[in-house]
């Protein structure tokens, strides 16, 4: 924490208490001066979650969940993206921006909040926004397990396993008529409910 301290050194007593915030936070926290004439500081926050919830279904998910893992293994736990802010002395000019390895989608990336100059601290600010960002992946998990229930019940005809957003299923219901449901799934699955399409196989046959 050499440089953590380096920065802190030369911050005035308002940026000082934001960034021990931080490290009683998260203490593999990366901080460093910028810049020695208007001293802004950056800090880089690892956001993490349990290296068994691996969000996703494809090749690429699991690459994602295996780097993380190894860069992350003593805590059992994967980086899944860093929240960056660049905090100058008097907290008036702070950006925010969160950072995503490559192989996360767009449809997976939360909206960085911004810093509200004399409303926001890091205490605060910095679990709201690792909040955000697991809820967006969490989402997908719910989905992903609600198509894969389905799968288990009725015959599969295609299922997404990219972002688990919509899936085909066949259904039997006598011995003569047949339905195909179409499901479609939000990203703000289960707050907001699936839609569902109906067709006769008959209807499709003709």
């Amino acid at each position: 924490h050499n440089r953590a301290r380096r920065a802190i050194a030369f911050s005035n007593e308002k940026l000082g208490f934001e960034l021990e915030s931080l490290l009683g936070l998260e203490d593999e926290s990366e901080i460093r001066l910028l810049d020695k004439e208007k001293l802004n500081v950056e800090c880089v926050v690892p956001i993490r979650r349990s290296a068994g919830h691996a969000s996703g279904g494809g090749a690429q998910q699991s690459e994602q969940a295996g780097e993380a893992r190894g860069a992350d293994a003593g805590k059992g736990r994967e980086i899944i993206g860093h929240l960056v802010m660049i905090l100058d002395q008097e907290l008036t000019q702070v950006r925010t921006s969160l950072q995503y390895p490559e192989t996360v989608s767009e449809e997976l990336r939360a909206v960085c909040p911004g810093w509200e100059p004399g409303n926001t601290h890091v205490f605060d600010f910095v679990p709201m926004v690792q909040s955000r960002v697991l809820q967006k992946m969490q989402a997908m998990d719910g989905r992903k397990e609600a198509l894969k229930c389905l799968s288990e019940l009725l015959t599969p005809l295609h299922v997404d396993s990219a972002l688990f957003l919509r899936s085909s299923f066949l259904i039997e219901l006598d011995a003569v008529f047949e339905v195909v449901v179409h499901v479609r799934l939000t990203p703000s699955f289960p707050e907001e409910q699936p839609s569902l399409v109906l067709q006769s196989v008959s209807y499709l046959v003709d």
